[in-house]
């Protein structure tokens, strides 16, 4: 299985959904370990395009190749596992808060929970929970505002193990703007030995 940052290339890509065009001519070269930003109005494809690299949408033409390799099937599985997704469709379950933080580590490891949960800026979301990490967050993080349910979303991307890929789809919606360019200094130093792409 692949390690490293992933390299991704997508050339004359088009999407179709619902037999409708909403990606085309796509032209993608992001190198190991790059950082991208992708940028423009609402409704120009931005989630469309990490939605084709998580595998929920398929080029109707062109090639998409990941480390060399047409995207699909054990390399599609593989990828998504080494991959992580912050986004605020993401769930967020009527579990504990620690319970949601590990959601995505194969072995859970609490070594890493105190760095995560201050990297991700979630000391005073504990503080406030009358039980801390044991704390059920109520049914789609109820008991959470928007901000802090992206905080516990991106606490618990850190804490993925193996990640060669980020994909970061309006990481801080409900955020500020100072905490916004914090958080994303943050996201970047964790998964610096990463390829990120952020929307």
């Amino acid at each position: 299985e692949a390690s490293g940052p992933a390299a991704i290339a997508i050339e004359a890509g088009t999407v179709l959904a619902a037999g409708h065009t909403i990606l085309q001519d796509i032209d993608l070269d992001i190198r190991p370990g790059e950082h991208v930003a992708v940028v423009g109005p609402s409704g120009a494809g931005k989630s469309s395009l990490l939605s084709v690299l998580l595998g929920w949408h398929r080029l109707a033409s062109g090639s998409l190749r990941v480390d060399g390799a047409e995207l699909a099937g054990t390399e599609l599985e593989a990828l998504r596992r080494a991959t992580a997704w912050v986004d605020p469709a993401v769930q967020l379950w009527n579990r504990p808060l620690l319970d949601n933080l590990d959601f995505c580590a194969e072995v859970p490891s609490y070594a890493a929970m105190g760095p995560a949960i201050q990297a991700a800026e979630l000391g005073g979301v504990l503080r406030k929970l009358p039980e801390g990490l044991q704390t059920c967050l109520g049914e789609g993080g109820a008991r959470l505002s928007g901000g802090e349910g992206q905080r516990v979303r991106l606490g618990r991307a850190f804490l993925q193990q193996g990640v060669r890929l980020a994909l970061l789809d309006e990481p801080f919606r409900g955020l500020d703007r100072d905490r916004r360019r914090a958080l994303l200094a943050e996201a970047r130093r964790w998964w610096q030995g990463a390829t990120l792409l952020c929307v």
